[in-house]
């Protein structure tokens, strides 16, 4: 899908015409019935984007959307980051679009407790958030932590099994 080759936008396609103040669905088109106001308003467009400087048109938005961009982490499979680390643009951080994938986290608790957000990214299709929280428990394979000692968790989470207490 959208990787054959394009058909010439003015030329390539069937131009339609239709009448929207009669047929606001655009269902009855009348170009076959009227080729003279089709010639006429096909000239009026072609005048019109060339007036505002449309040309060249180009309908390969679509191909070049699909095209890979240069990254920091193609073909990784393993990140690790210490410390806060914010801002890391969406291209340069871990691809879980369509991809199973487990977020796991060493983590200090304080003597007093935490709770707060571990690691987030979210992006216009998706995203993913490792939250500690006092009210919730998180469970992968009927564990909730596992202790490494002197105050030391492993929070291994898939984060697709994450369930309320």
């Amino acid at each position: 899908m959208g990787t054959a080759k394009m058909p010439n936008v003015v030329n390539g396609y069937q131009w339609e015409l239709y009448n929207i103040a009669d047929d606001f669905s655009e269902i009855n088109n009348l170009a076959a019935g009227s080729p003279a106001k089709l010639q006429e308003l096909q000239a009026l467009f072609l005048t019109e984007a060339a007036k505002y400087n449309v040309f060249p048109m180009d309908n390969s938005a679509f191909t070049r959307l699909l095209t890979a961009r240069p990254s920091a982490v193609a073909g990784r499979t393993e990140f690790t980051y210490s410390g806060e680390n914010s801002g890391i643009p969406v291209g340069n951080a871990p691809g879980i679009l369509d991809k199973d994938y487990t977020i796991t986290a060493v983590v200090m608790i304080p003597n007093g407790g935490a709770e707060g957000m571990i690691a987030t990214m979210g992006g216009r299709f998706g995203g993913y958030g490792l939250y500690l929280s006092k009210s919730f428990n998180f469970w992968l394979k009927d564990r909730l932590f596992k202790t490494i000692g002197l105050g030391l968790f492993v929070l291994d989470c898939s984060l697709s099994c994450l369930v309320k207490a």
